[in-house]
């Protein structure tokens, strides 16, 4: 597993920042880095993105925010997948994304 210091390094500043902030108090835990899809609600972008988090001792947590590449807004993120069937296409607007297997495709 990479240690955290070169994760960080392709982490935004603010995430930089909080994590550094927090583990002046809070020694860190553990780190994980997870794939998550996200998906914009103002202009429809669909983004799956790696996502740091972090646990410090005493329960304490960060989760990196993401933000919309195309018009800055905070990205939500598709939790469950039946939420997939909701989530039109950002370039035609009518079809709906479909997951399959793992796997995910426009129909």
């Amino acid at each position: 597993m990479p240690q955290l210091e070169e994760i960080l390094k392709t982490s935004d500043k603010k995430c930089i920042r909080i994590v550094k902030q927090i583990n002046e108090e809070y020694p860190i835990e553990r780190y994980t880095v997870v794939r998550q899809l996200f998906y914009c609600s103002d202009c429809k972008n669909i983004i799956d993105k790696s996502i740091l988090k972090v646990e410090f001792s005493e329960g304490i947590s960060y989760e990196e925010e993401m933000f919309c590449s195309n018009c800055g807004s905070k990205l939500k993120k598709v939790i469950d997948y039946n939420e997939i069937k909701d989530i039109a296409c950002p370039v035609c607007g009518l079809e709906a994304l479909t997951y399959i297997n793992n796997y995910s495709s426009w129909e």
